[in-house]
């Protein structure tokens, strides 16, 4: 149930969002991507922190985009300190987030120094904190105590391990490819584990071995990859205030910056702790491919508008529509593979 619940969470803050960053119908191929990929739908119904991480990171970019509209008002930085906090209660492959999140908040006011008061941001900074605090101290302050100082629990993940594990699971027998000398580029350029974690991020099921027919893979990529292609990334466009295009780009650049620290700490992970080459650990970093891809798609859509006159809203709801279709059916080519591999067991 707490996985239904953040994946339903996921879909109404990438609503709002988007509504934040356009009014053009391309704005729902973002929340399409995130919703209603078929690995989407699994991690919905998946006992995991998956899509309760993924909530919190929607929760926390839309608290980013929330706090330069309103320059940062206290009710903004409640929200950042509360989003970051629930991060933290999530999967560690979302700190990255909360890095950006930091020099995000520090950046806008060094840009804005000659408007803004030290004062007001120290004040909401420490706000940010202090929900921050509330939110997610106790976790650390409980490890502290019951692990001997340990307040990621780490060291008490290698005991546990050791006590109830079976011998082939112990964490300590791990075959990793750090103690088997590969490197972390040989790798990360490997062909299984480039493959996986791109399959895996649309539609991998059942214990990593159930796939869909691969021209439904070549379509997801192919359409990401065509609209950030066409998105004319961090130009501004005729009619924004040359600060709002210094926020775009800061904001901008804190996606970019979580996205990289989350692929950085699940390329690490798969080195250096457990190989699992699984797209859901990279999903964070899909947010801001999707919505470049989103922009993409806005800016063709109007451009073919402008060849065929026409109201631009045309090309751009088909381009949707098609999307949402697509993913429908692949959700239902997913769902009877999974169908087909319970009756064969059955």
């Amino acid at each position: 149930m707490v996985s239904c619940l953040s994946m339903a969470g996921v879909a109404v803050y990438a609503i709002r969002l988007t509504k934040k960053v356009t009014a053009s119908p391309c704005r729902w191929i973002f929340i399409a991507l995130l919703t209603l990929t078929p690995q989407s739908i699994f991690l919905g119904s998946y006992f995991n922190l998956d899509a309760y991480s993924l909530f919190a990171v929607l929760m926390l970019v839309d608290g980013w985009a929330e706090g330069i509209r309103s320059r940062w008002s206290l009710k903004s930085c409640a929200v950042l300190g509360l989003s970051m906090g629930l991060c933290v209660l999530g999967y560690e492959y979302t700190y990255g987030f909360l890095v950006a999140s930091v020099l995000l908040y520090v950046g806008w006011f060094l840009l804005n120094r000659r408007e803004e008061r030290f004062g007001r941001f120290f004040g909401h900074g420490c706000c940010v904190a202090a929900v921050f605090l509330l939110v997610c101290g106790w976790y650390f302050v409980r490890n502290a105590v019951l692990f001997d100082g340990d307040i990621f629990a780490y060291r008490e993940q290698l005991l546990q391990s050791d006590r109830f594990a079976g011998e082939v699971w112990q964490i300590k027998r791990q075959a990793t490819m750090q103690k088997q000398g590969v490197s972390v580029i040989d790798m990360v350029l490997s062909y299984e584990f480039l493959w996986f974690n791109a399959i895996s991020s649309f539609c991998m099921l059942g214990s990593m071995e159930l796939f869909i027919p691969y021209r439904y893979y070549l379509a997801y990529y192919g359409f990401l990859l065509l609209g950030c292609a066409a998105f004319r990334a961090l130009r501004p466009q005729r009619g924004v205030a040359p600060d709002s295009c210094v926020s775009l780009r800061l904001f901008a650049a804190a996606l970019l910056l979580g996205a990289a620290i989350n692929v950085g700490l699940s390329v690490y992970a798969s080195w250096a702790r457990d190989y699992q080459p699984q797209g859901r650990y990279i999903l964070y970093a899909f947010i801001p491919v999707y919505m470049a891809a989103a922009l993409g798609w806005r800016k063709i859509g109007e451009r073919l508008a402008s060849w065929w006159k026409i109201d631009a809203r045309i090309p751009q709801w088909a381009v949707t529509g098609g999307v949402i279709v697509f993913l429908g059916i692949a959700d239902h080519v997913g769902l009877v593979r999974l169908l087909e591999r319970f009756i064969w067991i059955q």
